[in-house]
């Protein structure tokens, strides 16, 4: 991690405004930046890149402390608020491009981390085991609800979308959201998939984050993409 020119700023603590701030402002600036250069194909590489690119905000602080044990717990402190940050201000900017209004304070731990993992993750929902375990840590959410059972090592697989719309979590209910109004327009039409979708507007914002960003992992191949869009954001209000 490359040290930042000039004097470094002294904290206050580990979540100093000052901080939230810095690491908040690398994020977005890192995402925008790899978006608008390659292009929404590389989302998976811009998420990654841009949530590092949000902890090393931390080398512009220090925190003052002499005794190397506790300077070392703090940096460590300052490193989890700084990957914290950065996942939120990740979640936030991706809702932006979606034109969705959801809060991502509304999303449990275990729905953030299936929802960043699954855009991070491969055509074969793989993801990294390092980037898995790190982020579960920092949202305290297990990864064991997410993951397939079996060896892990340098990498490992999600549970399908298919298999996590059956469990009871807000992400949940946003894909069977999804599947539901895709075989309900599918079968019955626009106006019955319009009035499914309105009586479970509740997570509408999200399924239409999931719709937008990550449709190809979807496996729905009855309808396409914007007709689900356009029955989603017609039930946001």
């Amino acid at each position: 991690m490359a040290r930042p020119y000039g004097k470094r700023q002294l904290l206050l603590g580990a979540d100093d405004p000052r901080l939230v701030e810095e690491v908040s402002k690398r994020t977005k600036a890192s995402l925008w930046f790899v978006l608008d250069t390659y292009g929404s194909e590389h989302l998976p590489e811009a998420l990654v890149i841009s949530m590092a690119d949000g902890i090393t905000a931390v080398t512009m602080f220090e925190t003052g402390i002499e005794d190397l044990f506790t300077g070392l717990t703090n940096y460590r402190k300052m490193l989890n608020v700084s990957l914290k940050v950065s996942t939120d201000t990740v979640l936030e900017e991706l809702a932006r491009i979606s034109f969705s209004n959801l809060s991502i304070q509304t999303m449990e731990p275990i729905s953030r981390l299936y929802l960043l993992l699954l855009i991070a993750s491969s055509d074969k929902l793989i993801v990294s085991y390092d980037f898995a375990n790190r982020l579960s840590q920092v949202l305290k959410a297990s990864l064991n609800t997410i993951v397939r059972t079996g060896k892990r090592k340098e990498s490992m697989p999600l549970i399908s979308p298919w298999e996590m719309s059956s469990r009871d979590f807000s992400v949940s209910g946003a894909l069977r959201l999804i599947y539901e109004v895709a075989e309900t327009l599918s079968s019955a039409g626009v106006r019955a998939a319009e009035d499914l979708a309105r009586r479970n507007s509740i997570y509408a914002p999200l399924a239409l984050i999931i719709v937008n960003l990550v449709w190809d992992k979807l496996n729905i191949n009855n309808v396409d993409k914007e007709s689900v869009v356009n029955i989603l954001r017609g039930v946001i209000s």
